[in-house]
């Protein structure tokens, strides 16, 4: 059984000392409730962290997120965060870019 109580501090420690992929991890936690209580607005801040630290799949995560959760939704944040992610060479991030911005 997994222990997420360690995890989640092991995360944060390491969130802490700009750890993008412990950011990301945390973010994943908080999004699917996997130790923690879900939390939409404390997954956006972890996984804002690690894709303005240059992790692509953190800003494909935020893109969607924003282009589809109707507590969230901000089509010109999910187009930011899908252009982020091109940026750093995730293709799928520049696909959702075009298919959004073609959208809008």
């Amino acid at each position: 059984m997994a222990d997420y109580l360690a995890a989640k501090k092991l995360f944060e420690t390491s969130c802490d000392f700009n750890n993008i992929n412990a950011c990301y991890n945390l973010g994943l936690m908080y999004m699917d409730g996997r130790g923690v209580k879900k939390d939409i607005n404390k997954t956006l801040v972890f996984f804002e962290k690690a894709c303005e630290g240059g992790l692509a799949n953190a800003c494909f995560n935020l893109g969607v997120i924003y282009e589809n959760d109707t507590s969230v939704k901000a089509t010109n944040k999910a187009l930011y965060f899908f252009n982020k992610g091109c940026t750093l060479n995730d293709k799928e991030c520049c696909l959702r870019y075009g298919k959004l911005k073609i959208a809008n």
